[in-house]
Parts: C-alpha cells; structure tokens; sequence
C-alpha cells in the first residue's frame, strides 16, 4: 500500500470523527457541499491534518482540494476558533484524536502504519536553554 493509500486512509478516518461530532454525512465532508456544518467539519479535518505535519498540498490532495484552498479554510477554521463557535472546537478535537490513533489494518503479513508520536523531550539546545533560564542569576555585591 503506498503513500496516495495511507493518506486516502488516514483522511477518511479523520473527516469521519469530524464529520460524527458535527452531526453530517463523511460523504459530504468530502464532496463540495457548503453549507456551514459540513464546512465546519472540513475545516477541523484540514486542520487535524495540518497539525500533524500534512503540508497543503498533500491535504489538498487528499481532500480533493488545491492548496490554495486549503489554506483559506485552516484561515477559516482559526477565526472559528479564536470566536468560540460552538461546533468547530468539538471537531477539531475528535479529528484530532482520530489522527492520533491513525492505523490502517495489516495487510499481507506487512506491519501497521501508525502516525509518529509526538516528541516529549526537547532537543539538546532547548533543554539548555530552559536549563540556564531556572539557574539563579549571579548577583554582584559592590564594596563602599
């Protein structure tokens, strides 16, 4: 199975628990329906798709959009977002679970394929950093 499968795979699944928590049709999620509960729903799956490191192009590809429009619907969804819609929140976060436990079955004997994990350390450099920031600061007393 390749890429064009995994991705077709992984969509389906994170456009069906968007689609669920927004009460429409996986169907129409994937289609040109716009009316605004479906739009919702679309929106929380790009979204969920971006935010594992899915660049336009690919969700595009795999949503049967360009791009172009994809990016106007993460714009879309982050507006919704920052306003408190009631609906969107609520979809983006069932996408998101589903993204997480993204697998396709196995087939032929070949193993699963999962979604990386989310790394929990931080890199050498940032550790450092947050290392040096809890250090106390070196005071100066000067002599009079």
């Amino acid at each position: 199975m390749g890429q064009a499968a995994n991705d077709a795979y992984i969509t389906r699944l994170v456009a069906t628990a968007s689609a669920s928590a927004c009460d429409v049709d996986v169907e129409d999620v994937l289609a040109d329906n716009r009316t605004a509960m479906v739009c919702t729903a679309r929106w929380a799956a790009m979204a969920a798709l971006r935010s594992r490191g899915w660049t336009l192009t690919r969700i595009g590809g795999a949503m049967g959009r360009d791009h172009s429009s994809v990016s106007y619907s993460l714009q879309r969804g982050s507006r919704l977002h920052r306003t408190a819609d009631e609906w969107y929140p609520e979809a983006l976060r069932a996408a998101m679970q589903a993204a997480d436990k993204a697998q396709r079955p196995q087939a032929a004997g070949r193993p699963g394929w999962a979604l990386p994990a989310p790394r929990t350390e931080l890199p050498p450099e940032r550790r450092n950093f947050e290392r040096a920031m809890a250090a106390p600061v070196p005071t100066r007393t000067v002599a009079r």
